[in-house]
């Protein structure tokens, strides 16, 4: 089991991706959850801004052979953006 105690009373149970407030499992939002996880594992070295925006929403490029972007994601890629707009561009790409 790999937890981390933190504040006196909190643990992080890393492996049940848990928080236990003085035992009593506390419910986070899965975001939420991810934002505690990386704050605590990198404790104490404070976390600038742009540090926390890539761990948390990371960024996909779709970039043509000239290096120019074609195509921006922020976070998390979806299945339709995948479909619609990724894989597209990409066939699009690919033929030129």
């Amino acid at each position: 089991m790999t937890a981390i105690s933190f504040g006196g009373r909190f643990v992080l149970d890393l492996d049940t991706r848990e928080l236990r407030d003085e035992g009593k499992t506390t419910s986070l939002s899965p975001k939420a959850y991810h934002l505690l996880e990386v704050l605590v594992t990198n404790r104490p070295k404070a976390l600038s801004k742009s540090d926390l925006q890539q761990q948390l929403w990371p960024e996909t490029f779709v970039v043509d052979k000239t290096g120019a972007i074609r195509y921006k994601q922020i976070g998390p890629i979806t299945l339709e953006a995948l479909q619609t707009k990724i894989l597209p561009l990409v066939r699009e790409l690919q033929k030129s």
